[in-house]
C-alpha cells in the first residue's frame, strides 16, 4: 500500500522501509561516490508541499545500509528519510543533505576562511564520539561502522558533524562479527587489515583516533605512502601516526589509547567522550591545547617520521639485496653439489680417474648391501673425503686400511675387499688389454702431455699476479665495487721461455681457481658469501658489493689462488688487500711469483721413441698399441700364449736333458720363465704348468 507521501511497503526481503515516490524526487548534481554507490544532490517534494534538499545515494541492492539507517536516529548521524525506486532494479537511499560537505574537504581546504580554533576541534571530536557511542551502546543493535573516516563525516549548515555512509557497517548479534574487507587504508585497524580475528567496536575506536589526529594536525594521514606501504607499516612494524612531543598529554593519551595494537587493550567510546568533556571543562587544558594548535608542530614531526621511514626503507632494501645475494650463493652451491653428486654416479670406466666423490658413491653402494646402519655408511663416506681416497688409492687399499678408516666388522671388510679385487681385475684388463677406443684416449692424453711439456720449456717461470678493483657510483653516496685478479708475464722471464711463450695462450693457465673473501673490519664478518672463480683470462667476484657510507670504509679482501696441477711449488698463494677508499678504479697490488713446473718424462722420451727419426716424431694414422698388444707387436715373450709358452719350455727342457741326463741320486732341474708379474714353474717333463 502506497500513499502520496510516504508509506511502509516491502522493498526488500523481510525488511520494511518508508517508500518515497519517484515523481516527488528531483535529481540534481552528483556530490561524490560512497562505498557502494554514487551520491547525488536533489530535492524532495513532501506531501505537505514543503521542498527539502536531500542526498540521494544510488545503490543496486538494498542490503544492510538501508536496514541499519532505518533502525537508528541521532543528532550526530545523518537522518534517513526513506527509499525511492529508480530505473530498473536500482534504488535511491534518501537522507538529509549536509550543506558544508564532508569534514575531510573542510579541514583540508587551503582557503584561509576555513581556519578553525581548538574550540571547533573539541566540539567536532565530541560530536563524532557521541555518534559512535550511540552506535556502540544505545542503538537497537550494536553497530560497527567499519569505515569511519573524515570523508564519511559531513557538516550541516551549523557545522554540526553527522556520521554517514553505512555501506560497510555491520550489526552485532553478539559481541563481534567476522572480518571482511571494508574501509580505507589510512583509517583501518590492524585486525581489519590482517583479517586474523573477529571485529569488535574497537575497530571504530582505532579509526576515531585517526580522525582526531586529522582534525588536530589538519594533515592527511599517511599522505606520502601507498596503500600497501601503510598496511606493512601498521601490521609488521607497529608504526602509527606521528604525535609531536609538544602535544598536550590529555590529547596524546586519547590517541595513544585508540592505537593499541591489541584490540582488547583499546579504550571505549564512553571513556573517550568523558576525557573530552574533562578537557573542555578545564580552562588550563583548553588554553594549552589552543596554544599547541597555533604552533603547528605537526609538519616537522611528520617530516621526521617520513625521514625515519625512508631510512628504514633503505635498510630493508639493503637487507633484501643481501638476502638475494645469499640466495644466489646458496643456489650456486646447491647446483654445484647436485652436479657433483650426479657426476659421481656416472663413474668413469678407468678406476684411476675416479675422484673422492666416485669412490664415496661406490663404497656407499657396496656397503649398503651388507650394512643397514645409514649413519655408519655416512661416517665411512666422510672418511673417504677426509683421507682423499681416490680411485688410484682405492685399488691399493688393504684390509688394515679398511679397518683404519672405520670398517671394524670382519664381514664388511671381507665383502669390500672382494669388490676391490674385482675392481683390480677390471682395471688390469683396461690397462693391459685396452680397446681401440681406450687406446685412442691414452694416445691423446700422452700427446697432450708432450705438447704441454714442449710449451712449458723451462721448469721455472715467473708471473705477475695483479689484484684490482672496479668502482661504480649509484644513487646518493652509495658505491658498488668488484675485486678482480689478472696475471701477466714478469719482465725478467728466461730467454728460452720467451721463445716458447707464443704457444702459451695466457698466464691464467697456471691458475686453477681463485677464491675471494670480502670482510668488513668494523664487524669482522664477511660482507658476502666467499666466491670462487675459474680464471679463463681474468677472475672476478661474481656480484657487485654495495657500500652505503664510502667515507668510513674498512674492508679486508683476501684472495686465495690455487695453482694448476702442472705447478709443483707453490701450490697456492694468498694476497691480502686493505680498502679504505672507494673513489676510482685502480690496481690495488701486484705480486711477482716464481712457479716451479712439473717435469714430465714424455719431454725426454719423445726423442727416442720408436716412431721418431732423428729426433722428429712421425704421426701415425692408427692408435698406439698398449699392454699385451704392444708386447706382442714387439716380439716379447710376454706376448706368447699359454700353449706357446708350454712348447717353448718343453724344448728348453729337452735340450737340457740331452746335455746332462739325470742319474741316480740327482734331482731334476727346475726351470722358471718370468713373464712380468706372471710366473710359470714346472718340474720335470710331462708336468702341466701351475699358476701361483
Amino acid at each position: 500500500m502506497t500513499t502520496s507521501g510516504s508509506s511502509s511497503t516491502s522493498l526488500a526481503d523481510r525488511v520494511l522501509f518508508p517508500e518515497i515516490r519517484r515523481e516527488d524526487i528531483d535529481l540534481g548534481d552528483q556530490l561524490g561516490t560512497g562505498t557502494f554507490g554514487a551520491v547525488f544532490k536533489g530535492t524532495w517534494s513532501r506531501p505537505n508541499g514543503q521542498i527539502v534538499i536531500v542526498a540521494l545515494k544510488k545503490v543496486f541492492v538494498l542490503e544492510k545500509e538501508a536496514e541499519i539507517l532505518s533502525k537508528i536516529r541521532h543528532k550526530n548521524i545523518i537522518q534517513f528519510y526513506g527509499v525511492c525506486k529508480s530505473t530498473g532494479s536500482d534504488y535511491f537511499i534518501v537522507t538529509e543533505c549536509a550543506e558544508n560537505g564532508s569534514l575531510y574537504d573542510y579541514i583540508h581546504n587551503d582557503s584561509s576562511e576555513n581556519g578553525y580554533s581548538f574550540e571547533f576541534v573539541i566540539k567536532w571530536a565530541k560530536e563524532i564520539a557521541n555518534g559512535i557511542q550511540y552506535l556502540h551502546y544505545d542503538a537497537v543493535d550494536t553497530i560497527i561502522h567499519r569505515d569511519l573516516k573524515s570523508k564519511n563525516v559531513v557538516l550541516d549548515a551549523k557545522l554540526i558533524c553527522k556520521i554517514c555512509d553505512f555501506g560497510t557497517s555491520k550489526d552485532l548479534t553478539h559481541s563481534c562479527t567476522a572480518p571482511s574487507w571494508g574501509g580505507t587504508a589510512a583509517w583501518m585497524s590492524p585486525e581489519m587489515i590482517l583479517q586474523n580475528e573477529n571485529l569488535t567496536t574497537a575497530t571504530d575506536v582505532w579509526s576515531y583516533g585517526v580522525v582526531l589526529w586529522e582534525i588536530l594536525s589538519r594533515e592527511v594521514p599517511y599522505k606520502d605512502y601507498k596503500e600497501f606501504r601503510i598496511f606493512s607499516m601498521i601490521t609488521q612494524n607497529g608504526i602509527t601516526l606521528a604525535i609531536p612531543e609538544s602535544c598536550p598529554q590529555p590529547l596524546k593519551q586519547i590517541m595513544t589509547d585508540c592505537w593499541k595494537m591489541n584490540s582488547k587493550e583499546r579504550t571505549g567510546m564512553r571513556r573517550i567522550l568523558a576525557d573530552l568533556e574533562r578537557i573542555e571543562k578545564n580552562a588550563a587544558s583548553m588554553s594549552e591545547c589552543g596554544q599547541f594548535m597555533d604552533h603547528n608542530d605537526w609538519k616537522s614531526e611528520i617530516e621526521k617520521q617520513y625521514k625515519r621511514m625512508e631510512q628504514m626503507k633503505r635498510e630493508l632494501e639493503k637487507r633484501r639485496e643481501m638476502l638475494e645475494l645469499r640466495e644466489r650463493a646458496l643456489t650456486r652451491r646447491f647446483n654445484l653439489e647436485h652436479a657433483i653428486i650426479a657426476s659421481s654416479r656416472r663413474q668413469p670406466e678407468d678406476v684411476q680417474q675416479w675422484s673422492e666423490h666416485h669412490t664415496s658413491y661406490w663404497i656407499e653402494t657396496v656397503l649398503s648391501r651388507v650394512e643397514s646402519d645409514a649413519k655408519f655408511v655416512e661416517r665411512i663416506k666422510a672418511a673417504v673425503f677426509k683421507h682423499r681416497i681416490t680411485g688410484a688409492r682405492l685399488l691399493e687399499m688393504t684390509k688394515n686400511d679398511l679397518e683404519f678408516i672405520g670398517i671394524h666388522k670382519l664381514g664388511s671388510r671381507m665383502g669390500l675387499m672382494r669388490e676391490i679385487e674385482k675392481l683390480r681385475e677390471t682395471q688390469n684388463v683396461i690397462s693391459n688389454f685396452p680397446t681401440l677406443q681406450q687406446a685412442r684416449k691414452i694416445e691423446m692424453k700422452l700427446k697432450t702431455e708432450k705438447e704441454t711439456a714442449a710449451v712449458f720449456g723451462p721448469h721455472d717461470v715467473t708471473i705477475a699476479i695483479i689484484v684490482g678493483m672496479y668502482i661504480r657510483r649509484v644513487s646518493g653516496d652509495r658505491r658498488k665495487f668488484k675485486i678482480y685478479v689478472d696475471s701477466d708475464w714478469a719482465d725478467d722471464v728466461d730467454e728460452y721461455f720467451e721463445g716458447c711463450r707464443g704457444n702459451q695462450s695466457t698466464t691464467a693457465s697456471f691458475m686453477k681457481s681463485v677464491c675471494f673473501s670480502i670482510i668488513d673490519e668494523h664487524s669482522m664478518r664477511p660482507i658476502v658469501e666467499p666466491t670462487c672463480a675459474v680464471p679463463t683470462g681474468m677472475a672476478c667476484t661474481q656480484d657487485w658489493i654495495i657500500v652505503d657510507d664510502p667515507d668510513d670504509v674498512r674492508i679486508k679482501c683476501l684472495v686465495n689462488i690455487c695453482f694448476a696441477d702442472a705447478v709443483t711449488e707453490p701450490r697456492n698463494s694468498e694476497i691480502v688487500v686493505q680498502l679504505t677508499a672507494l673513489e676510482t678504479c685502480e690496481i690495488l697490488t701486484e705480486k711477482v711469483t716464481t712457479l716451479k713446473l712439473r717435469r714430465t718424462s714424455t719431454s725426454s722420451s719423445s726423442l727416442s721413441s720408436p716412431g721418431s727419426v732423428n729426433g722428429f716424431q712421425h704421426a701415425t694414422s692408427s692408435p698406439q698399441l698398449r699392454g699385451f698388444w704392444h708386447r706382442k707387436a714387439h716380439g716379447s715373450r710376454h706376448g706368447l700364449t699359454e700353449f706357446e709358452l708350454s712348447s717353448l719350455q718343453e724344448n728348453m727342457l729337452g735340450h737340457s736333458e740331452d746335455q746332462s741326463p739325470p742319474g741316480r741320486g740327482r734331482t731334476k732341474r727346475s726351470t722358471t720363465v718370468h713373464g712380468g708379474n706372471d710366473k710359470w714353474k714346472w718340474k720335470g717333463k710331462g708336468e702341466k704348468p701351475k699358476f701361483f
